[in-house]
């Protein structure tokens, strides 16, 4: 089962479904995959990815709020719409 699908089935089995949003779920766990670091132990490497992913409003120099307030966005992963570093 794809792990989109087990996050949908435990948000709706705690009543809260109507929460869930597969493209900010997407892009948060894609940028942990891209930092997880599998050379070194697993709790160094979550120090480094919280440190390097602490800031929550990162995903809006790749979204902006209507695309990623967007229904569609919220039902299925859409592609970012901006380039960080190019605002």
């Amino acid at each position: 089962m794809p792990r989109s699908s087990r996050l949908v089935r435990f948000s709706s089995h705690h009543s809260a479904s109507s929460k869930y949003h597969e493209t900010l779920t997407r892009f948060w766990m894609e940028q942990v995959e891209k930092r997880l670091d599998r050379s070194v132990c697993l709790g160094e490497s979550v120090r480094r990815v919280q440190s390097e992913l602490g800031d929550k409003n990162m995903i809006h120099r790749y979204y902006s709020a209507d695309r990623l307030n967007s229904a569609e966005a919220k039902e299925r992963w859409i592609e970012p719409d901006q380039v960080p570093g190019q605002e």
